[in-house]
């Protein structure tokens, strides 16, 4: 459908990943995600609301729905449309489906069977152009202090705790990135005093080791003259894409910024905790045009331990695997 307008009903942040393309609307509305039944339901009428005014100007047969097994439509159990111009994407349950493919694949594959078959779609963003040019100022300052690899770190898991591992693996992942040649590092600071307060111990730890380190809003990395080391930013979901945009590469929990730097074209490591469902974790890895890889840490079983350390060397062999040894030497 080259001449369609594509409307995408959801947050408000959905704008700050896909402000760029011309041909994306974003209408807002808000999902009451930890909300009860009755709040779910006016979230449901709401969202009637929202469609009734965006089809009210079409003929039958001019506007088609997708939806991708959504918590606005609770599944896809509540009707938003007239079922000729309703496609449920049902992700977690066909027999029919391919049982090793990741998420988006799954879309692909399923698009093909509505649509017909077409050439793989990779997913894609499209950040904010003004935060794309601030992040590239920031990346070529590191680059001009001789930091010729620059890697972008969220360790946010959206209040899932479930996500995250304990201990001083966070410290410890930075310090051995750190330690690298030439590799600076630009930290999201994260969401909520929790995930800010894990930041700020970061940024003492690489202090205490000797490291440069910084702390600022995505909005002043422009006007920092001396960029060093690792830098805590402070950002939204769409600043800390664009960094991603201009870094080498990302690392960063089972998160929304795992499929992001994927759909960016980085290469993305995922450490993946939470879970010991294997076809869930195959469901959620990143998929992109370039290197999406997967570091597991069973934290479930209570016969299972795991140690920082080896967690740590685990990220650092995948990603020699993929950068070459000769760059991850000491």
């Amino acid at each position: 459908f080259p001449g369609v307008e594509l409307v995408l009903i959801g947050s408000p942040k959905l704008r700050e990943v896909y402000a760029s393309n011309p041909k994306v609307r974003i209408q807002p509305f808000h999902y009451v995600r930890r909300g009860n039944l009755i709040e779910r339901f006016n979230s449901w009428l709401g969202l009637l609301t929202v469609v009734e005014n965006e089809i009210k100007e079409y003929q039958s047969g001019e506007v088609l729905l997708f939806d991708p097994d959504s918590r606005l439509s609770q599944l896809g159990v509540l009707p938003l449309i007239e079922s000729e111009s309703y496609f449920f994407f049902n992700s977690r349950g066909k027999d029919s489906y391919p049982k090793k493919i990741s998420i988006a694949e799954l879309a692909n594959f399923w698009l093909d069977t509505v649509l017909g078959p077409g050439q793989f779609c990779y997913p894609k963003v499209w950040p904010i152009q003004n935060h794309l040019d601030n992040a590239a100022i920031a990346v070529d300052k590191l680059h001009a202090n001789n930091y010729t690899h620059v890697i972008a770190i969220n360790l946010g898991v959206g209040g899932n705790l479930r996500k995250k591992l304990e201990g001083d693996f966070e410290e410890q992942l930075i310090l051995e990135l750190l330690k690298q040649p030439n590799t600076a590092i630009l930290l999201d600071q994260g969401f909520g005093d929790e995930e800010q307060t894990g930041t700020e111990r970061i940024l003492s730890a690489a202090k205490r080791q000797g490291f440069p380190t910084n702390s600022c809003l995505f909005s002043e990395l422009a006007y920092i003259k001396d960029l060093q080391g690792v830098i805590g930013v402070k950002c939204t979901i769409g600043e800390i894409a664009s960094l991603i945009a201009h870094s080498d590469e990302f690392i960063g929990y089972d998160s929304a910024c795992q499929h992001i730097s994927a759909a960016l074209g980085r290469p993305t490591y995922t450490i993946f905790a939470g879970s010991n469902n294997v076809r869930f974790i195959r469901r959620w890895t990143a998929c992109g045009p370039n290197v999406s890889e997967i570091i597991y840490v069973d934290t479930l079983s209570h016969t299972q331990q795991y140690e920082t350390k080896d967690i740590v060397e685990r990220i650092l062999d995948r990603r020699c695997q993929n950068e070459g040894a000769n760059e991850c030497l000491p």
